[in-house]
C-alpha cells in the first residue's frame, strides 16, 4: 500500500509532461517485489533526481506499507516470506504439528524430522528467484494414514534432485549435504515442478512401520 503526496505525480518527463498517476503506477510495478528498505532507497532517489536529472520542485512524501501477514496457519498452511528469518517459525509450525499429533513419534524422531525440514526450507530460502526478496514460501503438515507430510512450495527454477551425488565425507567440502541429510531424516522425498514453482514432499513414519528410509522421487 503505497501513500503520496501530489509532488510524486508532478515529476516531469523528458517530454515536459507530468509523470501522473498511471506513470508513477508503471514505476512502481517494476520495484513492487523489493524489500521495503529498497523500495524506498528508489524512491529517495527518484526525490533527489526525478526522472530527468532534476529534484523534486513540489513537495514529496511516500509512504509504503506492506502487510506481510500475522504468519499464522490458515486454511492447513503457512505462508512466509522466503528470508533466513522464517526457518525458525517453520520448524516451530512443524515441530508443534508433530507433537500435537497422535502419530506416536519420539523426541529423537522428531529431531530428525525437523533437521529435513531446515535443509529443505533453507534451500527455498536461498534458491527461491534468487536475487529477488519478498518471495514466499508455502508450508503445509498433516497427518494421513500413519505418515507425517511435510509440503514446500516456492517459486524458482526447477531444480533436479536425483543429479545430486552423494557427498563425500572426507573434510575436503565445508556444504552440500543437504538432500543426504534430508534423506538419512525421512522415509520419502519427492519433488515436482509446477507451472514456475517447486514442490518439496517430505514424509516421516514412526520407527517400526517396517518402511526404509531414504527413498526419492
Amino acid at each position: 500500500m503505497l501513500f503520496y503526496s501530489d509532488g510524486v505525480t508532478d515529476l516531469k518527463l523528458s517530454n515536459g509532461k507530468r509523470l501522473g498517476m498511471n506513470g508513477f503506477a508503471d514505476w512502481v510495478e517494476s520495484r513492487a517485489h523489493l524489500p521495503l528498505d529498497e523500495f524506498l532507497s528508489e524512491v529517495e532517489a527518484l526525490r533527489m533526481e526525478g526522472l530527468t536529472g532534476l529534484s523534486a520542485g513540489d513537495d514529496f512524501t511516500c509512504v509504503a506499507i506492506r502487510y506481510r501477514g500475522a504468519e499464522i496457519v490458515k486454511d492447513g498452511y503457512l505462508l512466509l516470506w522466503a528470508d533466513s528469518g522464517s526457518l525458525r517459525k517453520v520448524r516451530n509450525y512443524v515441530k508443534s504439528s508433530a507433537r500435537e499429533s497422535s502419530i506416536g513419534f519420539t523426541d529423537p524422531e522428531i529431531n530428525e524430522l525437523l533437521l529435513a525440514v531446515q535443509e529443505a526450507a533453507s534451500n527455498a530460502v536461498r534458491h527461491a528467484r534468487a536475487g529477488q526478496k519478498g518471495i514466499p514460501i508455502k508450508v503445509s503438515a498433516e497427518i494421513k494414514n500413519g505418515t507425517f507430510i511435510f509440503e514446500l512450495r516456492y517459486p524458482g527454477s526447477p531444480f533436479d534432485f536425483s543429479s545430486v551425488p552423494e557427498p563425500v565425507l572426507d573434510g575436503t567440502k565445508e556444504g552440500g549435504f543437504g538432500i543426504s541429510i534430508i534423506k538419512k531424516c525421512v522415509d520419502d522425498v519427492a519433488y515436482v515442478y509446477q507451472g514456475d514453482h517447486n514442490l518439496v514432499t517430505l514424509k516421516k513414519r514412526p520407527k517400526g512401520s517396517g518402511i526404509e528410509n531414504g527413498n526419492i522421487s
